[in-house]
C-alpha cells in the first residue's frame, strides 16, 4: 500500500464515528527508558533518583497545563497529551484528533521539541534516556493504554538501538517520508519561518546493538541543548570554566558530564552519543528529511 493512500486511510480512521464510539484514537506515542537505574533501590542514596524522576514530573505537568490553558482560551494551536511512568520508563502520548496535515506535523515538532526538554533536564540531573516515537492507533483511558502504536513503540524503544537518544519508529519515517514528497514539509517551513521548534527532528544513521545501522529520522536534542547552554546558563558556564580553566563549549562540557555520570558499560553508548552530537552541530540547519 502507498504511503498517500495510509495516510488517507488514516484520516478516514480518525474521523469515522463509529470507531470514535469503539474508544480507538490516533496520534503519536513516545516511550523512553532510563539507562543505567536497574536496582537504583539498593544504591545508598536511591531518592537522588526518585527526587530525579519527581523534577521530569513536575516539567511534564508544568507544559500541559500551559496546553490546557491555551485550549481554555480558544486559541487554535494547543496540545493535548497525557503521559505515565513506570519506575523508569515515561510514556507520552498525543492524540492527533480530525488533524489535517499541516497540524500533524506540528503536532510532531511539538512533541519532539518537549521530549528533547525533558532529556535535556534529566541529563542535567545525570540520568540519561532511550526512547522511541511511533505513530498509529490505541485506545486508552486515565490508568492503561492499548494498540499497535504502543506496541511499535514498545519494541523499539530499547531493544533496537545502541545510544542515548530518542528514534522514530517505521511508521513515523514513513509518515514523513510521505509529507516530504509531497512538499508538506516545506509548507510548514513557509508557514513558521521563524519557529525554533522545526530544528527539533533530524535524519540520521542510528547505531543498532547488533553493529548495524539505520537510516531515519531522530529527536535533535543536541540542538536544543546547545542553544540552552549558551543562552540561558550562566552558572553552568562559570563553573565549567573554573573547573577545567578552559573557555566554555557545549561540546567540552557534554564530553565533561558524560565522564563524571556514566558508567563503564555504558561508555560506548556515549561515544556514539558523542558522534550524534558532532552531526548534528555540523548539520545544525538541516531538518527536511532525505527524500
Amino acid at each position: 500500500m502507498e504511503v498517500h493512500q495510509e495516510l488517507e486511510l488514516v484520516s478516514h480512521f480518525a474521523n469515522n464515528p463509529e470507531l470514535e464510539k469503539r474508544g480507538f484514537k490516533y496520534g503519536f506515542v513516545c516511550i523512553a527508558d532510563a539507562l543505567g537505574t536497574k536496582g537504583s533501590w539498593r544504591r545508598k542514596e536511591p531518592y537522588r533518583y526518585f527526587d530525579q524522576l519527581n523534577k521530569i514530573h513536575k516539567f511534564l505537568r508544568k507544559q500541559k497545563d500551559k496546553q490546557k490553558e491555551k485550549k481554555r482560551k480558544g486559541k487554535d494551536f494547543h496540545y493535548n497529551y497525557s503521559f505515565y511512568t513506570f519506575s523508569d520508563t515515561i510514556i507520552l502520548i498525543m492524540e492527533c484528533r480530525n488533524d489535517d496535515d499541516l497540524f500533524i506535523v506540528d503536532k510532531l515538532v511539538h512533541l519532539s521539541h518537549l521530549i528533547s526538554s525533558f532529556f535535556i533536564g534529566a541529563m542535567l540531573g545525570g540520568t540519561y534516556y532511550r526512547g522511541a516515537i511511533s505513530q498509529g492507533f490505541y485506545i486508552q483511558d486515565s490508568e492503561k493504554f492499548v494498540g499497535p502504536a504502543i506496541d511499535e513503540a514498545a519494541e523499539y524503544y530499547v531493544e533496537k538501538y545502541d545510544w542515548m537518544g530518542i528514534t522514530f519508529t517505521p511508521s513515523v519515517n514513513k509518515l514523513i517520508k510521505s509529507m516530504g514528497k509531497r512538499s508538506i514539509l516545506v509548507d510548514y517551513i513557509n508557514l513558521f519561518p521563524d519557529l525554533k521548534y522545526r530544528y527539533s527532528m533530524i535524519d540520521y544513521s542510528i547505531p543498532s546493538k547488533d553493529g548495524k545501522y539505520f537510516d531515519g529520522n531522530v529527536v535533535n536534542w543536541p540542538k536544543t541543548l546547545t542553544h540552552f547552554l549558551e543562552s540561558s546558563e550562566p552558572e553552568i558556564i562559570s563553573k565549567f570554566s573554573e573547573l577545567t580553566g578552559k573557555q566554555f563549549s557545549p561540546r567540552d562540557w557534554l564530553v565533561a558530564h558524560f565522564k563524571s555520570s556514566v558508567t563503564p558499560d555504558s561508555e560506548n553508548k556515549y561515544k556514539k552519543t558523542i558522534d550524534f552530537y558532532d552531526y548534528c552541530i555540523q548539520n545544525r540547519d538541516h531538518w527536511i528529511p532525505k527524500k
